[in-house]
């Protein structure tokens, strides 16, 4: 044992002992500056085990902040929840953790770090700050005595017991511990198949295996190359590899396992250790390895058996230790059962994403005068889909309605009720309804699903020619608009209630909203925020915002700098769905007047200030010549709706450069029918309700009638004639 390994050993054992920690560690900064590594681990089962061996400088560990700060920092006194919602990557422990910077000539060489039970007072508190100090600051002064070749920090920490009292000591010469140590041989072998086990528990591809197995194979066992293999049908396919040339991996790829060799062999069950190169159980040597070089052999057993093969090459002849190829046999099998979790996985994932592309949208409509972008990210790299989702769908009244909801919870359940959902805010829009008539009657629908899954949406009715946006909400967040110029606003629409929720209040209401040449409408989902620590409606603004500070003014590309927004895999728990469309500037936009009248019900009485509010609004528009036949038609449409619906009546009078409009909307979703004259009594009672409408027919350009959930807006046309030319 060398002098600067036997202080490194004083220092944990010393630090265990003084502060009654489970565990004391030397973290050392390594060459780059960028980590801190551990050196050695002191301390007793199963807290060393839990120790980080390398340490981002720049991370929220107590340590790196103790290298940084260069002062001592300790977990005592922060909310674990703060704790937890900052830092989600870092494993929550009972203890307190404290450390103290290594500080010579005014640099920081590391940290000693200690976990113990919680202090319980503020003095307790302030005597082990003085005390770690102490010793940090004995161990940095010892350390300066020593050039950077003797601080040798191996690539992997040593692991050593409190004290000497866990057995006898191991004079066997090993890379492994410190063989002069009782157990710390065992220990250090033991940390690398636990933090090994911790790592393959969270991997959720074959990257992350792969990294894994370097780790805690390659580098503590000095391997060139690892290759791992799945067994198929008789034959091997590479599923991973690392160090490994293109030789090697093709010689393993698909390779046969019928005749007799070393993946056969191992593909028995039986691990080989061939330590010297050469010829071993009668099996030729490895022609992509030079002669010389050490080869393993690794069963990786599965639920049914073999699952596959890993395979270790190394740089020279190398002899394997009984402790060594026990934990290589125990680390194969971490990876066999890791491999075939994933594998399981992989089905999973593939059905969930099939499942997903089929209940999304496959692409957009092209609709004139809009451009539109969307863009989906599921929850993570897991096997269960989310309940986000959107459509763009083109309405019978020449209309587009835009949707975007969300059903909460992950996977097949939540998945079939956003189809549902989908499908019938589809079926509905495809009708001519409104928002406000599609979200009550899909509310209605969803409570025959049998779901006791919440459901919100948004619906927008988009007027592309008029550029007016009619909006909706079933307790989902509001739509955002960015205007031409860069301002951003939020549409103010209340939320209302989720899908399903039974209210026996009147239907959700819809807001009518302008939409301007060059504007953006972005409709979301929460996913695409979450688990950011501000609220979700300041954060979205703020990132839409940032698209219009930088210039971005193409869909694609602020669709994309949209979803960047969303979290890591790692820190994502909710999928994110967004929908984004752009009015075209370079549209041929019809410029329009409105007029508005609300009338009461059942009051005939204001049959008449409908034909003069008509009459009124002609004069002012300078078209008196379709003033009577607008009248007329008025006054049997507006009498019709009182008589028949029952409700109030929503007139209204649009003025376009060759036509006028008139909309009146009703309660009643039947819709009014012109009939012929009849003599028979039959005739005359189906017909007594529609001569009216004849007569509209007669006179007026076009007219017809869409129904929307709630009643019906029934519409007429009427020419007007050219402007005369000036002069």
């Amino acid at each position: 044992m060398n002098e600067f390994t036997s202080l490194l050993l004083a220092t944990v054992r010393n630090a265990v002992k003084t502060f009654e920690a489970v565990a004391a560690t030397v973290y050392l900064v390594e060459a780059s500056g960028s980590h801190l590594r551990a050196s050695m681990i002191g301390g007793r089962q199963p807290a060393v085990f839990a120790i980080p061996e390398l340490i981002p400088v720049d991370s929220p560990y107590i340590s790196a902040r103790a290298f940084r700060t260069q002062s001592t920092a300790l977990t005592e006194g922060e909310d674990p929840a703060d704790i937890f919602q900052q830092y989600r990557h870092i494993s929550m422990f009972p203890y307190t953790a404290a450390a103290a910077p290594l500080i010579s000539r005014g640099r920081s060489l590391g940290t000693v770090t200690i976990l113990r039970d919680p202090i319980p007072d503020k003095e307790e508190e302030a005597g082990v700050v003085s005390r770690l100090e102490e010793v940090a600051t004995r161990l940095a002064n010892e350390l300066s005595q020593f050039s950077e070749s003797e601080m040798c920090v191996g690539p992997t920490p040593v692991i050593v017991p409190v004290s000497d009292s866990a057995g006898p000591c191991d004079p066997t010469p090993s890379r492994w511990g410190i063989p002069e140590v009782a157990a710390s041989v065992g220990m250090t072998c033991m940390y690398q198949l636990r933090r090994l086990s911790s790592e393959l528990n969270s991997a959720t591809g074959m990257k992350d295996v792969i990294a894994a197995a370097h780790r805690r194979i390659s580098v503590p066992f000095g391997c060139r190359a690892v290759i791992l293999s799945r067994f198929v049908e008789g034959r091997t396919w590479v599923v991973g590899h690392n160090g490994a040339s293109r030789d090697m991996v093709r010689m393993f790829h698909g390779a046969s396992i019928q005749s007799r060799g070393p993946l056969a062999e191992a593909m028995s069950g039986r691990p080989l250790f061939l330590e010297n190169g050469t010829t071993f159980y009668a099996f030729p040597p490895d022609p992509a390895l030079p002669s010389g070089e050490a080869e393993v052999y690794l069963p990786l057993l599965g639920s049914n058996g073999i699952a596959g093969v890993c395979h270790l090459g190394f740089p020279d002849e190398r002899r394997f230790a009984p402790e060594e190829k026990s934990l290589l046999i125990m680390m194969a099998n971490l990876l066999g059962s890791t491999l075939e979790r994933l594998q399981l996985t992989e089905g999973k994932l593939e059905l969930a994403s099939s499942v997903q592309r089929k209940m999304l949208p496959r692409s957009l409509p092209d609709v004139a005068g809009m451009v539109s972008a969307a863009r989906y990210v599921p929850a993570s790299s897991s096997s269960e889909v989310g309940g986000d989702w959107y459509d763009v769908i083109a309405a019978s009244n020449g209309r587009v309605v835009l949707a975007i909801g969300d059903v909460e919870g992950h996977g097949i359940d939540s998945a079939a009720v956003m189809g549902q959902v989908r499908s019938a805010v589809s079926a509905f829009a495809s009708e001519g309804h409104g928002p406000s008539a599609i979200i009550e009657r899909t509310s209605k629908l969803f409570l025959t699903f049998g779901s006791d899954l919440l459901a919100t949406c948004c619906i927008v009715c988009v007027d592309v020619a008029n550029g007016v946006l009619e909006v909706a909400s079933a307790g989902h967040l509001a739509p955002l608009v960015r205007d031409k110029d860069g301002s951003i606003g939020k549409l103010d629409t209340p939320p209302g209630i989720p899908l399903g929720v039974p209210c026996p209040q009147s239907p959700p209401k819809s807001y009518e909203f302008p939409l301007s040449p060059g504007s953006m409408l972005l409709l979301y989902s929460d996913g695409l925020i979450q688990n950011r620590q501000c609220d979700t409606e300041e954060f979205a603004l703020r990132l839409f915002a940032e698209c219009a500070a930088d210039g971005q003014d193409n869909v694609e590309d602020v669709a994309d700098r949209l979803i960047s927004g969303v979290p890591d895999p790692a820190q994502r728990y909710d999928d994110a769905a967004l929908l984004l469309v752009k009015a075209d500037t370079a549209a041929d936009r019809t410029t329009f007047e409105m007029a508005r009248l609300e009338i009461q019900p059942r009051d005939l009485r204001t049959v008449s200030t409908a034909r003069k509010f008509a009459r009124n609004s002609l004069r002012t528009w300078q078209l008196n010549e379709i003033s009577d036949d607008l009248e007329i038609t008025v006054s049997e449409i507006v009498t019709n709706a009182l008589i028949h619906a029952g409700s109030d009546v929503d007139m209204r009078l649009y003025r376009y450069p060759d036509r006028v409009r008139l909309e009146v909307r009703d309660s009643d979703s039947a819709p009014p029918i012109p009939s012929s004259f009849s003599m028979s009594e039959e005739g005359r009672s189906k017909a007594e309700n529609g001569r009216g409408m004849v007569i509209v027919e007669n006179i007026s350009g076009s007219w017809g009638s869409s129904p929307n959930g709630r009643g019906k807006t029934v519409w007429i046309e009427f020419l007007t004639p050219p402007p005369e030319p000036a002069g």
